[in-house]
């Protein structure tokens, strides 16, 4: 049985009390770094290290896809971990079913050292979609991370569009599944996001960013200007750009957004016309994730105080 080469991407910036972990999984399984993350990297061995200071994460990105030499890539985030075994299942289920997918995608959870955010981890993991598709990319949590993709996918995509600060790999995305993007799902756990606070991932102190939504309606509104964009997309892209729109209102509410509530109005409307229709399903369905997600908190809370 062949087994593929798989190249892992990892960019970073001044994480070396964690970037070890990460590289120890892997073993196991923008700008110049001050803190000592160079020397590390470059005393481990197999490890190919690409500098570009003053790059964002997704030019670093594409800079470690350019340089890649395998046949599927992984991302793997400097303060995460590939689970124990992860490289061995994607390599048996690329030799074994995956010729004809584009990607091999394994289940992915989080994880808390003892900060307090273990039942919080455990909350959030059960988010996590099974299988992919774009309605998660749109509206829930993707895990790109999860996804082991083939160098062709790539070359027929193209690369991160670096002009996303955050929310690059959700267009990404969007851009492969208009693509057909094939994917071959398997049952292992294969990624471990860490959750602690200052993660980019999910960073449990942070309230809610106008900044990433608002990329979310400039992705939803390329995603809906082009001719070739499938009618399936762009009812889904509505609905998005209406959740979207529906937050902002909300944080221009409660003054955490500065534009006008009308101007957002106006915006969506032209955008979406039934947008007025849909606002309440959305609020709803946005109740109704914070109060699974809370009743899953609980519930994991109070396991925890029985232990």
């Amino acid at each position: 049985m062949t087994r593929p080469l798989i190249s892992i991407i990892t960019p970073v910036l001044n994480r070396v009390d964690l970037i070890g972990a990460a590289l120890d999984s892997v073993y196991g399984a923008g700008g110049v770094p001050t803190d000592g993350t160079l020397s590390l990297l470059r005393s481990r061995p197999g490890i190919r290290l690409v500098e570009a200071p003053g790059s964002g994460i997704y030019d670093a990105l594409n800079l470690g896809l350019q340089a890649a030499r395998g046949d599927i890539v992984c991302q793997l985030n400097s303060d995460d971990l590939l689970s124990a075994g992860s490289l061995e299942s994607v390599a048996e289920a690329d030799a074994r079913a995956a010729t004809e997918a584009d990607a091999v995608r394994g289940r992915a959870s989080f994880f808390a050292d003892d900060t307090g955010l273990e039942a919080q981890a455990r909350t959030l993991t059960a988010e996590f979609p099974v299988p992919l598709r774009p309605a998660d990319v749109a509206l829930g949590a993707p895990a790109i991370n999860a996804l082991f993709i083939r160098r062709r996918l790539y070359d027929r995509v193209g690369y991160f569009d670096p002009r996303f600060r955050l929310a690059a790999d959700r267009e990404w995305l969007m851009r492969a599944f208009a693509a057909r993007l094939r994917i071959h799902q398997i049952p292992a756990y294969v990624y471990r996001f860490r959750l602690h606070r200052g993660s980019l991932t999910i960073d449990p102190g942070r309230s809610a960013s106008v900044a990433i939504r608002l990329e979310h309606l400039e992705i939803c509104r390329r995603i809906l200007s082009s001719p070739d964009t499938p009618a399936t997309m762009r009812g889904l892209c509505r609905r998005w750009y209406a959740k979207e729109a529906a937050l902002l209102l909300y944080l221009s509410g409660v003054g955490r957004y500065r534009a006008s509530i009308s101007r957002v109005l106006r915006e969506t409307l032209a955008v979406s016309p039934r947008w007025p229709v849909e606002l309440p399903r959305e609020f709803l369905v946005f109740a109704a994730r914070r109060l699974k997600r809370w009743t899953r908190l609980s519930l994991c809370r109070l396991e925890s105080s029985d232990r």
